[in-house]
């Protein structure tokens, strides 16, 4: 970098760069008075060579050619010389702060760190870690839910009052979509984002309340034998198994859903509420809860094989 001949004190140059020097005669030196700042231009035309340090650009500064939706990034603003290179065959985002989720092949300036970045849409966060996503559209506890990590569905709840409140996640954001028909708290859910159950929970009493969700809003079907809450669910919309809960008391009722009604099974061998469930209709799992006090307690239903023993004399 060569600065200018013979300065005077005081005389201020701006280099390739775009970074700011100022000449003290006491110290014969040059010194740094500024860093390049970035400049943004919207215009119908490219830049030339003459798009320069003089006119306030430098490296890292953006101009977008809104007429042939180009975006250009200036990488030497030499007075007279600049260069400019394309960086986009299209408007260039340009954001503040990187995006938590982006997509294969997505491209952006982030204006805070004055660099280009982009995605190949590959994860590759720490396996076993947990990352905040975006938030339920509405804050309540108690709630159900249906389907996979991304496609799901949340549904019931309590905030002040039991709601039926729906909202159907993405994979990145939660949408609100029909409400439940009768608004509870504590229900159990199976199936998924686009063919849920509903049943079970609590109004102002133990319910039985099934429904169906056929992606757009939800049917009432054939209620549950025994009304309960803090139950747990397994399996799909046409065929599911609900098991545990609280009448007026903990209870290890377990009940098959054939896609019409719900007919009564074994129940569980620990009775017990507030547990969860995981598996389809015919080979479930059921996993923690509260009896007299919090249990670990894990039961499988199903069909459990045991091999045949016979005399060999």
């Amino acid at each position: 970098m060569a600065f200018p001949a013979s300065p005077t004190n005081g005389q201020k140059y701006t280099d390739p760069s775009g970074r700011v020097w100022s000449y003290t005669t006491a110290t014969t030196k040059w010194e740094t008075v500024g860093s390049p700042v970035t400049k943004k231009t919207s215009t119908t035309t490219a830049p030339t060579a003459s798009s320069d340090s003089t006119l306030g650009y430098s490296v890292g500064s953006i101009w977008t050619d809104t007429t042939n939706s180009k975006t250009y990034v200036c990488t030497n603003a030499t007075a007279a010389a600049a260069v400019w290179v394309v960086v986009s065959d299209g408007l260039f985002t340009q954001l503040s702060t990187d995006p938590s989720l982006p997509t294969a092949g997505q491209v952006w300036y982030n204006t805070t760190t004055k660099q280009f970045h982009g995605s190949d849409g590959v994860s590759s966060g720490t396996a076993g870690a947990w990352t905040t996503m975006s938030p339920l559209t509405t804050a309540r506890g108690d709630l159900a839910g249906a389907g996979v990590s991304s496609s799901a569905l949340s549904f019931g709840g309590y905030t002040t009052t039991y709601v039926g409140t729906t909202e159907l996640y993405n994979g990145t954001s939660w949408a609100t979509k029909s409400p439940l028909t009768t608004a509870r708290g504590y229900p159990a859910g199976a199936g998924t984002s686009s063919s849920a159950l509903s049943f079970g929970g609590y109004t102002t009493t133990y319910v039985g309340t099934t429904e169906l969700y056929n992606g757009t809003s939800w049917a009432t079907q054939s209620a549950m034998t025994t009304a309960r809450d803090y139950l747990a669910g397994a399996g799909a919309s046409s065929s599911a198994l609900s098991f545990g809960g609280y009448t007026t008391t903990y209870v290890g009722t377990t009940e098959l859903y054939n896609g019409t009604s719900w007919a009564t099974k074994s129940p569980l061998t620990t009775a017990r509420g507030y547990l969860a469930g995981a598996g389809a209709s015919s080979s479930a799992l059921s996993f923690g809860g509260y009896t007299t006090t919090y249990v670990g307690t894990t039961e499988l239903y199903g069909t459990i094989s045991h091999p045949n023993i016979f005399s060999l004399v």
